[in-house]
């Protein structure tokens, strides 16, 4: 489970996820995402920018999916911030914003 928050962390804010280990050993308790939002805390990062950092990394989950530009999905994400990588690929393709990609 520490691998996983520890990649959480690492794609949202940089660096090695071994290098959150100590944080997160000192909050066990807390899951994935509320982890980004003490993380974000205890290193006053705002929220604006905490929020930034999480458009882009959808963004680039996103953009790696649909093999296009990352930035090409800003607006869209930023729009629907709360739902995660795999609703936002279903509501892009639902609402035929975008194709399934093909498979070769």
């Amino acid at each position: 489970m520490n691998c996983r928050k520890g990649f959480k962390l690492a794609r949202i804010f940089g660096g090695d996820a071994d290098s959150y280990n100590a944080f997160i050993e000192v909050n066990p308790s807390l899951d994935p995402k509320e982890l980004v939002e003490a993380y974000a805390k205890a290193n006053n990062i705002s929220e604006t920018e905490l929020k930034d950092k999480r458009v882009a990394n959808k963004c680039q989950k996103l953009g790696f999916f649909f093999n296009k530009d990352p930035e090409s999905f800003k607006e869209f994400v930023s729009n629907h911030i709360d739902l995660r990588p795999h609703q936002l690929k279903k509501l892009l393709i639902e609402e035929k914003i975008e194709k399934r990609p093909e498979c070769s």
